[in-house]
């Protein structure tokens, strides 16, 4: 009776979009780790009192599981600005940033040092 009811309420729609965001959220939580939730409600009232007559009206939530967000470090300066570089330590002559710190870089970095007679 359930999955019947299911199958006709919204000319199936109601199937196809549990169906859909159950996809959808079991790709989050895998992704994440997390647990998240997909919750089926189904009101029901008579159509006039003591009517055999019931309308049913169906609602459909996803709790998804937050994404991880990736966190950065700043330093602090005594004017309460914000910066990637500690305001306190010199700049060495030839030193450059590496975004991602791939293997590749570090060693491009190590040649240009070594160019620049740093090391």
């Amino acid at each position: 009776m359930f999955v019947n009811t299911l199958q006709r309420m919204n000319k199936g729609g109601a199937i196809t979009e549990l169906d859909e965001a159950l996809a959808k959220l079991t790709q989050q939580c895998r992704i994440t780790g997390k647990s998240g939730k997909l919750t089926l409600v189904l009101k029901m009232k008579p159509v006039d009192n003591g009517s055999d007559i019931m309308e049913i009206t169906d609602s459909i939530s996803v709790s998804k599981p937050e994404m991880p967000r990736k966190s950065a470090l700043f330093y602090a300066t005594d004017e309460g600005q914000l910066t990637r570089n500690d305001p306190r330590q010199p700049e060495i002559p030839g030193l450059a940033a590496i975004d991602g710190g791939h293997a590749e870089d570090v060693e491009n970095l190590r040649t240009n040092l070594k160019k620049a007679g740093v090391i």
